[in-house]
């Protein structure tokens, strides 16, 4: 049977009732702007609903899986105004028509497209049809850099810009295949939310899919063959950097094992790495501290410890350092393993 909003015939609502479901997989719905407000603030960040009428209807459904939150909504006719995200977020039109305002730039999304906002951004979405279907996925920006980093090889310089999504066949983008997967656990039983071995990997694949697949600022280099492909003097600089970050002394020492003058090696990285040698070798040791932080036992040593070994003899600095990078103090880490 259809249901009838706002005067518009529209297909039914298909969530399932939230009794059915286990804890995993969340339902809600509301009836007015200020409950839509209210349950979204749950589930997103700090924003604000309005509505031309207060006959506003929306339901929800999400499942949280630590670094993603999947979450597919249908919306009457309204306007969503939000504060500064801390995560990206992926939005797709399924149904309707939903128009996106970020940065002073707008941008109407039509069925089946998506855009991407950046963390510490305050988009205005409006839901324009008297039905409207979005899904959307938030993905923990730091863990998100750790799987570009896992991809390219190397640590992350600075964050993730992406770019508007190049018409191009559905059938070649492999993102929209995990979508279809993801839209399963909104329209039935959660299974991958209930397996954590399961659902740690396929955020991992979505992830790279999505890195893979929507244009950013390093897919440049995400396209070259395997392998930093710069000069050879800055590929042997990286070379020693990532096989034993603890052997470099200084740039001159770098600059010696890579048979090249320091202001040329200096050149080089920022030529082709966006960053200094020091601050590559730093970032490198950054990130195998923080291995080493969600793999030790804090029963037998300590945060500090594990950043003498690194090479980290400034705690307070490291400490201030690991939090901009991985949202959290290094002892959190050693604590709850990542």
């Amino acid at each position: 049977m259809l249901e009838k909003l706002n005067g518009e015939l529209t297909r039914p609502w298909t969530l399932s009732d939230p009794v059915t479901q286990p804890e995993l997989t969340v339902t809600r719905a509301a009836s007015n702007a200020d409950e839509a407000t209210v349950l979204l603030r749950e589930v997103y960040h700090d924003l604000n609903v309005s509505a031309p009428s207060t006959d506003l209807r929306m339901q929800l459904r999400y499942v949280d899986l630590s670094k993603v939150k999947l979450v597919g909504l249908k919306m009457t006719h309204s306007t969503v105004v939000t504060q500064p995200f801390p995560y990206y977020v992926v939005a797709t039109t399924l149904a309707g028509r939903a128009h996106y305002t970020t940065c002073g730039t707008s941008r109407a999304i039509p069925h089946r497209d998506r855009t991407i906002m950046a963390p510490g951004t305050s988009p205005r979405i409006n839901y324009l049809a008297p039905s409207n279907e979005v899904m959307t996925i938030s993905l923990d920006p730091l863990a998100l850099e750790d799987e570009l980093s896992a991809l390219l090889g190397r640590p992350v310089a600075s964050p993730i810009r992406f770019y508007d999504m190049p018409d191009r066949p559905r059938d070649v983008r492999p993102f929209d295949r995990a979508l279809t997967v993801l839209g399963q656990e909104l329209s039935g039983p959660s299974v991958i939310a209930d397996q954590p071995k399961m659902s740690g990997y396929f955020v991992r694949l979505l992830m790279a899919g999505l890195l893979l697949d929507h244009p950013h600022s390093y897919s440049e280099e995400l396209s070259r063959p395997t392998g930093f492909t710069g000069p050879r003097s800055v590929r042997s600089a990286v070379q020693v950097i990532d096989s034993d970050p603890m052997s470099v002394a200084s740039v001159t020492d770098l600059a010696r094992r890579a048979n090249v003058s320091v202001r040329s090696l200096e050149d080089g990285f920022r030529s082709h790495l966006g960053i200094s040698p020091m601050r590559y070798l730093r970032d490198v040791r950054l990130a195998c501290a923080h291995d080493m932080l969600k793999r030790s036992d804090p029963d037998s040593t300590t945060a500090t410890a594990i950043a003498h070994h690194w090479g980290f003899n400034h705690y307070g600095r490291f400490v201030s350092e690991y939090r901009a990078k991985f949202g959290r103090t290094p002892a959190e880490t050693l604590r709850t393993g990542g």
